[in-house]
This record gives C-alpha cells, structure tokens and sequence, in this order.
C-alpha cells in the first residue's frame, strides 16, 4: 500500500474542510440547544456476585449505579463491558475498583469482593492519595458523573464482612470510610457515599461525622419527609446498605424506592434527582487573600476623591494602583486571588462546577494535591494535554514534517488553555523555573518532539511548585491562624454555633383521631397550617388536598387510612432565590408593619417634636489620618472584611498615601459637608462612622 504524506501545504484544504465540519455540527437540528431540565437516578445494589447477573443489572432503572461485592476479574469486566455493548443496555460506562484474583483457574469469578459503577452518563475516577494496599483491597472506588445538574461526586465502599476470614472487620471498615470521607470532604458540589458496609449505622463512627458535616442518609431523609418506615435492606433482617447524600445533592432529592426483588440478598435503593441547576445556585461574595503590605511599596502620589468624580470608582482604582504594586514587590509570592479590593460591588451568580481531576492511567503524570483549586485543576489538565501531546509526536515517523489533524487539534487547545491568565504563550515568559534549552516563545504550529519535551517539563515543574504551595498553605494554615491569635484554643473547645441557614423545611406532623368516609375526610389531634399546594403522607402513602380546615383534611381516597396513623407533610426551601424570597417575607412582617399607615397618623407625634426638641446645627467633621488610623485600631482584631475587600489590616498598613486618599480633608472648595453630604459623596464601604465621636445633639 502506497505511504501518504502529509505536508503543511497539503494541509490547508483540510484544515478548511474540518472548520466547516465543526460549524455544521455546532447546529442541533430538531430540538432546542439548551435542553430542559431533566430527573435522574441514583442507585445502590448488592448482587452478591455479577457472573450470569449481566441481564439483571442491566434492568435496573437508574442512570447510575454504586455496586458492591462484584466479584469482577479482569476478564469478568471485560464480558461484563461486552454484555452491555451487545444488549444495547443504557449502561455506557462502567468504573471498577481493582480487579480480583480469578478464584481458580477454571472460572472467570474473582475473589468475593470488588466495587464497580455503571452509569448512562459520562464518567470518570478520581485521583486520590491512596493508601497502601487501599485501593488493591478491591473494596473502595471514587467517581464522577456528569448528571442532568451537575458533576457528582461519590464513593462505593464494600465492607468488610464479620466473620472468621476477616479479623477486625469493624476498624477496617472505619478505616475505609474515614479515608473515603475526608477525600469527599475536599471536593465541593454534590456527592454521595454509598456502598454495603455490612454494619448498622449505629456501629459506625462515620455516621456522626457525616451527620456533623450535613450530610444525611436517604432513607432518613425521605422518613423525615413522609414519615415512612425505613426499611431493612440485608435480607429483610438488617440495614446494612446506604446512601449518603451531602447537603448540595439533598438538595435535588425526590423520591426513593426500594426494591427486594431484583437480587436475592439485599435490596436495590433508586434515589431520584431533580436535574437543571436552579438548586446549585450559589452567589458568592469574593472576599481577596491577605496581603504582607510590610513588603510592599509605598504610593508616590494620594487619590482625590473630590466630586464631581464618582467616588467609587475613584476607590477601586485606589486599591488596583495599591494592588499593582504589592504585584510588582512581591514577586512570585503574589497570589492571582489577593486582589480585587474595592472592585466588587455586587454577589457573582455561580452555576455548577468545573469538572474534578480524574484518575488517568497508570503512566500518566499523576496529581499531588487532592484539594479543590479550579486554578490547579485547569493547569493539571494542561500539563496531561501536553504529556499527551509528546507520546504523539513521539509515536509519528520522524521524516519530514509531519501534521495530521490530531495534532492540529491537540496543539491548538493546548495554546487556547484556560489557567494562564490571558493566554498560555503570555503565561510562558513569566514561569519561575526557566531552562536555557527552553524555547523563548511558544511556537504557533506543531513543534517537534524536542521542543514538545522542553515545554512539558517545564510545565510540570511550575505546577509541582504551584501544588507544594498550595500544600504547604493548606498544612500551615492552621498553625500560622494559632500563632497569630491565642485566642483561637478557647474557640476550638468552645461550644459549637449555630450553623447557618442553608436550607428552611416547612414540617407538620400530626395523628389521624377519626375517618370520616361520608365526607372522604381524616381528622387531626391538633390544628395544623398545611400547604395547599403540597401532598400530605399517610403512612408512607401521598395523598393530594382537596381542602384542609384547622384540623381537619378532605382527601381523594381514605380507604387504606386508620386513626392513629401519622399524617406528615414536609417541604423543603433549598434554593436560594426561595430562601431569600422566605427571609423577605419575614423581614416584611416585622419592619415594614406600617408601611400601610397613612401620614396622617403621625402628625400628633411630629407636632409634639417641633414643640420640645430643640434643633441644634451639627459641625462639620473633619477626618484626618491620624483620626482614620485610630478608628481603625479601635476595631477587633477578628473584625470581619467589609463588602469591599478591605480588612482592618490593610487599613493599618496603609502607606501615608492611601491614608490621605481615605481621610476627608479639612478644606476644600466645595460647601463644608455634613453627615448626609459625606454620606453622599464618599465612599461608605471604606470606613463606619465613629458613632462615639458624633457631636451630641
């Protein structure tokens, strides 16, 4: 067969060819571009073992499914893998955990462990620092899915049996778990832990760790929804298989069932989602890192704030000229997140999150930070783009100049990288460690193999330092907070606050005292406020409300109702924009309760003012450097940053520039101004008024 070759110039038809092909199927045809939300499902099996199960997994209905006790060798994983693609199952993906030992030579079953997920959406395993022999157990896998609503996370843990073949099950067990929690624990967004542990949630200590962090267990949390029974899961006798979902995917939660029928021994629990994002909506203030201003410049010149220029403006460019130059004096300790003082005037709508680094393959350059840094996963995938990059063009014949489309296309996002600020060929200049074979610019077209090899390992050295900082900040945290503040070993043996308000659940429980079957209706033992729009639980059954009076309800059917069941409905407010709209309606009942009063109503108290109050003209206050200073000294050192970024400490170590751009001069050409004037003109973010030294009235 004749060898094709192609050139540079060969390539330019093709490379218009491909660009008209990408454009066209940008196109969707049919449906709209950005599909509906949708539901999905999450489920958790037990099948004691996949060979000749293949059929059954695969009519279980759940996009995604945590498996424990597989059973699965290589070549088992392989049929299994193989059995889908041929029964055209909506499994698409299967993720194991490490593959067992064949148990003999004359069956493809492996040893009585092993942990798979199969999913119907995209997926990947994510890296982790495993512990020895940990992952070789067979008994713990991490992954990801990317799900109607967003990437999500989980872990399917097997545990250990007790029993004779498995001395000190329990601690072993913990240990799998911990090691399972504290790697989720580092990840935001939705996740789940799931998986047969083979104990009850009572023997396991993991169980108050999770409920600490907000984490609850789904058939609790439908319990405390609908009042339904939990149901044992372990042939009929025990619950030993979970689902744990983290407050993020809890969230999303619908609907559970549980099913005895499909395996022998244990039950299969489908947990159902709600899909879109309005429920992962987050609206973060961004709050800049300290900045060590002792190491930093002074300004040359102050900032006038006078009208008519718009004083915050006037501000934030006060603090982008200060940030500048902490830049410039700090070097490669400056931090992209230590700026934005000044500039953030409203909360960033968040949706979603990036996706996770995932495990790759056994000789592809591995991560060594397992934190959440979107900076460090974008400069990771990076750095794998161009490992890949290098086996390619090690892999091509070395005659001539070689440029396929897979290059093409590979070197081109490797240039369009996210993560390096403007672009990855302004980022190449200003990297740290440079070596004298290391190409000056980044070359716009494939470059050869020697050149490729350069520029990786040079990548890999920045985002090896790039991971020890941010280790080493992660490590030393904790330590340089105590060292600072003493005051911080009070506040670790304190009592626990009050946690914040992220969710509110609106929750009527009451008991059915009579059924009344003439008028299809159930009384209560005690009044109650139900929702109107909401189904109402009766021993775990969902009825609809016709109409519902103090305590009394009327219902479609109240056939299978008894008096003294438990009538139960419960709703939670979980996204934002409700919980914000609930927190309005209760601030309105208290502070706007006389907004409907007319002025009238207050003339008797106004007359009575004008008669006894004197007035009195109230001096202009002047505020100087020195008055700025001491104000500021006088707050906590705890004192939480303003909504401008601004701390007490970088008010402290302000340069006499930034101060004299902050104080209010004493004279100026424009009318003395009073409270409301300064109000009006100057930038309130930046100070609060020292209350103690207003002139008495």
């Amino acid at each position: 067969m004749p060898t094709v070759r192609v050139t540079s110039g060969s390539c330019r038809p093709l490379r218009a060819l491909l660009t008209c092909l990408l454009i066209l199927t940008s196109f969707r045809i049919g449906e709209a571009r950005v599909p509906g939300p949708d539901t999905w499902s999450l489920g958790v099996c037990n099948p004691s073992g996949l060979q000749g199960k293949h059929h059954v997994l695969s009519s279980v209905p759940a996009d995604v499914v945590a498996i424990s006790e597989t059973h699965l060798s290589n070549i088992a994983r392989r049929n299994l893998a193989l059995s889908f693609r041929s029964t055209k199952s909506h499994f698409k993906h299967i993720l194991t955990g490490a593959a067992m030992a064949p148990r003999s030579t004359a069956t493809d079953a492996g040893q009585w462990a092993g942990v798979a997920f199969a999913s119907a959406y995209p997926c990947r395993s994510l890296a982790a620092p495993w512990p020895p022999d940990l992952f070789e157990s067979g008994r713990i896998q991490f992954g990801s899915f990317f799900t109607p609503a967003a990437w999500v996370s989980g872990v399917v843990v097997y545990g250990y049996p007790e029993g004779k073949t498995h001395p000190n099950a329990l601690q072993r067990t913990e240990d799998i778990l911990d090691f399972a929690f504290h790697r989720l624990s580092a990840l935001p967004g939705p996740r789940f832990m799931a998986g047969d542990w083979n104990f009850a949630p009572d023997a396991l200590s993991v169980s108050s760790k999770l409920r600490a962090a907000g984490w609850i267990e789904v058939q609790d949390h439908l319990a405390s929804l609908t009042g339904r029974q939990v149901e044992n899961t372990c042939k009929g006798a025990t619950r030993k298989d979970f689902l744990w979902l983290s407050p993020e995917l809890a969230l999303g939660f619908l609907d559970l069932s549980v099913n005895h029928e499909v395996f022998a021994d244990h039950a299969v629990m489908i947990a159902q989602f709600a899909g879109g994002t309005s429920h992962l909506e987050r609206f973060p203030w961004p709050c800049p890192k300290p900045v060590p201003w002792t190491r930093v410049s002074d300004l040359c010149t102050a900032v006038d704030f006078c009208p008519p220029s718009d004083p915050t403006e006037q501000y934030a460019q006060l603090w982008k000229v200060k940030e500048q130059v902490a830049e410039q004096s700090l070097g490669v300790d400056w931090l992209p997140h230590m700026g934005g003082r000044g500039s953030q005037t409203k909360p960033k709508r968040v949706v979603g999150r990036p996706a996770p680094i995932k495990q790759g393959r056994a000789h592809d350059v591995q991560p060594s930070f397992f934190g959440f840094s979107a900076v460090h996963a974008k400069q990771f995938k990076q750095l794998r783009r161009l490992q890949n990059y290098c086996r390619w063009i090690d892999s091509r014949p070395q005659t001539g100049v070689v440029d396929s489309l897979h290059g093409i296309g590979l070197w081109n996002s490797i240039l369009r990288a996210p993560g390096f600020g403007l672009s990855f060929a302004l980022w190449w200049p200003t990297r740290q460690y440079v070596s004298p074979m290391d190409p000056v610019h980044l070359p716009v077209h494939c470059p050869p193999s020697a050149v490729a090899h350069q520029i990786y390992e040079a990548v890999l050295a920045e985002v090896r330092l790039f991971e020890q900082r941010l280790q080493n900040a992660k490590q030393a945290y904790r330590q340089t907070q105590h060292d600072h503040d003493r005051n911080l070993v009070f506040r670790d043996v304190a009592r626990a606050p009050a946690e914040p308000v992220e969710s509110l659940l609106h929750k009527v429980e009451a008991t059915i005292t009579k059924v009344d079957a003439d008028e299809c209706a159930v009384e209560l033992d005690k009044p109650v406020s139900l929702l109107p729009d909401s189904p109402v639980w009766i021993s775990g059954h969902s009825h609809e409300v016709i109409h519902a009076d103090h305590d009394k309800i009327w219902l479609h059917d109240v056939t299978d109702i008894q008096p003294a069941d438990r009538c139960v409905q419960s709703k939670h407010v979980g996204d934002l924009r409700a919980l914000f709209e609930a927190f309005h309606d209760q601030w309105k009942l208290r502070w706007c309760r006389h907004d409907g009063l007319s002025f009238s109503h207050w003339t008797q108290l106004l007359d009575f003012a004008k008669v006894v109050i004197r007035p009195s003209v109230i001096p202009h206050l002047a505020i100087d450097s020195s008055l700025l200073r001491a104000e500021v000294s006088r707050k906590k050192k705890r004192a939480a940053t303003g909504l401008d970024g601004v701390s007490r400490d970088d008010l402290l170590q302000a340069d006499p520039a930034t101060q004299l751009s902050l104080a209010l001069p004493a004279s100026t050409t424009e009318p003395k101004l009073t409270a409301s004037g300064l109000l009006k003109f100057w930038p309130v973010r930046c100070i609060h008024w020292p209350r103690q030294r207003m002139p008495q009235v």
